[in-house]
């Protein structure tokens, strides 16, 4: 079976959103050292300007990657190879880490992967609790619809996300 690389996927899709200028394929300007199954980059589409700053973690059928756009826009990607989510779907999903309470967000699927989902991660005021939350816990579990549930691990988040918001300190905000 043939998985899309999430990476792949989720630059692609940050590519085609309004937030980007339409310029050359995104380029990789820095990367952090890999922690376990994370990896963390500044993407950044052209030559000059802000960066988007990427979290991922994909391996064992599932992954996550968590980014932060400039003008700290945050989405989310979920993959699994289990999924088969039918063309143009959208759903309210649950994500919960650990104990914390769960986060109620609107999912879409990849217009290119059938296993593959975008959540839009600008909760509101509070976007960042995600990524804290994340960073301090173990597993991230996401409950569809159906009653389906699925299970990411989050082992080295914390650093990773720390990396994480380094990145978008250093290459993610935008000049005065």
């Amino acid at each position: 079976m043939r998985l899309l690389p999430i990476l792949a996927c989720f630059v692609a899709w940050l590519g085609s959103t309004p937030l980007l200028a339409q310029e050359p394929a995104p380029l990789n300007i820095w990367e952090a050292p890999k922690v376990g199954r994370w990896t963390v980059k500044a993407i950044r589409n052209g030559w000059s300007g802000p960066a988007q700053c990427l979290m991922s973690n994909i391996g064992d059928g599932s992954g996550v990657a968590y980014a932060i756009a400039p003008g700290d826009v945050q989405r989310l990607v979920v993959q699994n190879s289990q999924w088969r989510i039918p063309p143009g779907t959208s759903a309210a999903i649950y994500l919960q880490v650990d104990h914390f309470g769960p986060w109620e967000v609107k999912a879409r699927r990849s217009p290119t992967a059938a296993d593959t989902i975008f959540i839009e991660a600008r909760f509101d005021a509070e976007a960042r609790r995600l990524l804290e939350q994340m960073r301090q816990g173990s597993w991230l579990h996401i409950v569809f619809p159906s009653g389906e549930r699925y299970e990411v691990s989050l082992e080295g988040s914390k650093l990773a996300g720390g990396y994480l918001l380094e990145c978008y300190e250093r290459f993610g905000k935008v000049a005065p």
